[in-house]
């Protein structure tokens, strides 16, 4: 039996502390801390998952394994496949890359989308499938109303979408989950918000079920690095990297729920979305593109690979994952200018706007600016200090130096900052400041957006089929969740398309 229970819901209680409040309040840095811890204890508390006893049985020195069905990444759409598979005469693979699972599903503070569940049909105005449909179908290239980007997606995936959406949302609830609805809404959040964010409860229920069934075979700490095909193009198995070098996995299915690419590294950028190279990563550290890569290798079709949603403002390196979100700060009297020391923007603006503002000055950058009070009322702030991030003046001009600003036009800046305050009249009209930032000390960091969550991806049809660039599908290769041209909301995709890409790989294999 697998030794991954005690683990991995090591791992979602980490995650559950993480994971809270608005997007831009889940704090990156404590969840890729909590990763990383994660995977030193299933180091130190169990061997390489790839040495499991089920691994061992398969006898690879013998040739190739076989699988029914290998399923690449194990988030909420890897998990949920597998789950569902599961109940037929099947045997499954799943491969993890890190060394626990969860990924990406695990940092969602927010709950998953639906219309038609028995919840909100009994609402005082109940949201119905056909609504949520026509909102799937409304979906195109820009920011939705609480500044995500969205892509378009096919008219058959979001009728799978929608009408599949209440049956996704009931199953969560048959594993525990319990959930409440508003009225003519499609969000489905949990019932009780004292147990954690939603991701956290949602997978720890996941990985509870998964351990019912003898023939899922977890293995973590096993990235894929190539999906095989035959003469014809069909899915033919798939290469793993594992602790004794790369072996094959024979199989005619293959699922990609690898998850997205926010915190991908520059080569992938520079090759498929490079005007977002060089970003910091608010992501989950797995989300690098993997299966991305490998898809678009067999000639798949990919769409809206420039899809970004942001986290306004943070703290990081460029091109990893981490960064220290400090966008609290801007909605509590923290002040913004640019590389030329100059505002340019309303701090407590949307997060779509912010996010442009940021990117239209140079370097597509800017400089957080707080005066003593401001930092004591911000706890995003004080992280960064801890982090030994946060520069200091005693006042404007040394901290301009502190920085790499312009002294003069810095101090002018801060000075007009003062004054309008003092007059009740903001040039830019924000009304959060706390103090009249008169007098230093004065504290500063350079800060970036960071890519969050990836809307864009591998293009499929309504039932989880990767399709190529004339439409057609790939034989025996299907995605769901991040990975995909999925449109909005991550974690339902992920459910729906997880549950829907089993049953057509089932129907696929003839089981």
């Amino acid at each position: 039996m697998r030794k991954i229970t005690a683990v991995l819901l090591t791992v979602v209680m980490a995650f559950s502390l993480a994971a809270c409040g608005s997007q831009d309040e889940t704090d990156a840095a404590a969840s890729t801390a909590a990763q990383t811890e994660a995977a030193e204890t299933t180091a130190a508390e169990e061997t390489d998952a790839g040495e499991s006893a089920e691994q061992t049985e398969a006898s690879q020195s013998a040739g190739n394994e076989t699988a029914d069905i290998v399923i690449i990444g194990g988030g909420a759409a890897g998990m949920s496949a597998a789950i569902k598979a599961a109940a037929s005469d099947v045997r499954i693979i799943l491969l993890e890359k890190q060394g626990f699972l969860g990924g990406a599903s695990a940092m969602a503070s927010t709950g998953i989308n639906a219309g038609g569940s028995d919840l909100q049909m009994e609402t005082e105005v109940p949201y119905t499938a056909d609504q949520f449909y026509e909102y799937a179908l409304s979906w195109d290239y820009g920011y939705d109303r609480i500044g995500y980007r969205v892509v378009p997606v096919r008219e058959d995936y979001a009728y799978t979408f929608a009408y599949n959406s209440a049956d996704a949302a009931e199953w969560i609830e048959s594993l525990g989950v319990e959930l409440a609805a508003s009225s003519e809404s499609h969000s489905l959040q949990l019932a009780d918000k004292s147990q954690g964010g939603f991701g956290s409860v949602y997978v720890s229920a996941l990985l509870a079920e998964l351990e019912k069934y003898d023939n899922i075979d977890v293995r973590t700490n096993s990235p894929a690095v190539e999906i095989t095909a035959d003469e014809n193009g069909a899915v033919s198995g798939v290469v793993v990297s594992g602790s004794d070098g790369e072996y094959t996995i024979d199989t005619t299915a293959v699922l990609i729920a690898s998850g997205g690419y926010a915190s991908a590294d520059s080569e992938f950028y520079q090759t498929y979305a490079p005007a977002w190279d060089g970003y910091y990563s608010y992501g989950a550290a797995g989300a690098t593109g993997d299966g991305i890569v490998m898809a678009d290798s067999l000639g798949a079709q990919l769409l809206g690979m420039d899809a970004i949603t942001c986290t306004t403002a943070t703290v990081g390196e460029p091109n990893q994952a981490g960064a220290l979100s400090v966008a609290d700060a801007l909605k509590g009297g923290a002040v913004l200018v640019n590389s030329e020391g100059e505002r340019f923007v309303n701090e407590s603006a949307g997060t779509a706007d912010m996010m442009e503002a940021i990117k239209a000055q140079t370097d597509a950058c800017a400089y957080l600016i707080a005066d003593a009070a401001t930092l004591e009322e911000t706890e995003a702030l004080q992280a960064v200090q801890e982090a030994g991030k946060l520069s200091e003046g005693a006042t404007a001009e040394e901290l301009a130096k502190a920085l790499g600003l312009d002294a003069e036009t810095l101090a002018g800046t801060i000075a007009s900052v003062s004054e309008g305050i003092a007059a009740g009249a903001d040039e830019y009209e924000n009304e959060t400041f706390v103090s009249d930032y008169a007098e230093g000390p004065y504290y500063g960091v350079l800060v970036k957006p960071a890519r969050r969550i990836a809307t864009g991806g591998i293009v499929t049809n309504g039932n989880a089929e990767v399709l190529d660039e004339n439409d057609t599908p790939i034989t025996g290769l299907y995605a769901a969740g991040e990975v995909t041209a999925y449109g909005a909301h991550p974690l339902s995709a992920a459910t729906i398309f997880g549950r829907q890409a089993a049953d057509s790989i089932v129907a696929f294999l003839g089981k």
